[in-house]
């Protein structure tokens, strides 16, 4: 009997510990994680292509982690040659921001026409082994941020973008249009037209917007809403387009319930 219970106290001790063990193990991995974080602002940025163009642009990173980071900057893209930085690496302490520079100085002439994307990056060093007194081995945090060149197409040319979202029956979808002079030459009559298509893909609705202008490398952005009171309830599709004078048009669908 007394064997018995001293085998049960064993076993509740054995247990006990191996709780213990498992909850140090579980915090340990816990507080390994989110060691070293980053933050770069701001997010994206956006140029149209001129012959020559110049520019400086400032970014700040910061060290979100717990440790002090050494941080390497970079881009990449196929423009990444007419970009120069002012720091190549940043030392950062944990929760610190530091501020780093672009210059910017683009060709006399791209050939080809339309976006040009660039990344600009913060990627922590090799060195960190050195810095942070001894960082084990693991994968290296980096962040980045996207800059859009945007060379523009000859003649006329125009692109759009379309938002929405579902609503509830007899609610107003509200459809938000962007049109985009991406062209060289203005555009002189921009006409924004939605047909509204059922889940049988037949006709239900049409929603158009007044004539605009558009110069060269301007957008604008406009509002068109679909009354819904008397619709049934279902999945539709929006086909959007945007035309323009020349016999130029941009196409896009966008579904909705």
């Amino acid at each position: 009997m007394q064997y018995l219970l001293n085998f049960n106290i064993f076993k509740m001790k054995l247990k006990n510990t191996f709780g213990l063990l498992f909850i140090f193990i579980l915090c340990s991995l816990l507080f390994s994680f989110d060691v070293s974080a980053l933050a770069i602002t701001p997010s994206k940025e956006i140029v149209v292509f001129s012959s020559g163009l110049e520019g400086t642009y400032s970014y700040i990173v910061q060290n979100t982690g717990r440790d002090k980071v050494a941080v390497d900057i970079y881009i990449r893209g196929d423009l990444k040659d007419y970009f120069e930085f002012n720091e190549q690496t940043l030392i950062l302490e944990a929760g610190e921001k530091k501020t780093f520079s672009v210059k910017m100085k683009l060709p006399n002439m791209i050939e080809k026409p339309g976006l040009h994307q660039q990344r600009i990056g913060a990627l922590e060093s090799m060195s960190n082994m050195e810095v942070g007194g001894g960082v084990g081995v693991g994968s290296r945090v980096g962040v980045e941020s996207i800059f859009d060149v945007r060379v523009p197409f000859p003649g006329k040319y125009a692109e759009l973008k379309v938002k929405t979202a579902d609503v509830a029956l007899g609610e107003p979808v509200k459809f938000y249009v962007t049109a985009l002079n991406y062209g060289l030459d203005k555009l002189n009559e921009v006409t924004i037209k939605i047909t509204i298509y059922n889940s049988e893909n037949k006709k239900v609705q049409e929603l158009t917007f007044e004539k605009f202008s558009l110069e060269q490398a301007a957008s604008r952005e406009v509002l068109l809403q679909l009354d819904t009171i008397n619709s049934q309830a279902g999945i539709y599709t929006a086909k959007v387009s945007v035309e323009y004078d020349g016999g130029g048009k941009a196409e896009d669908n966008v579904g909705f319930k």
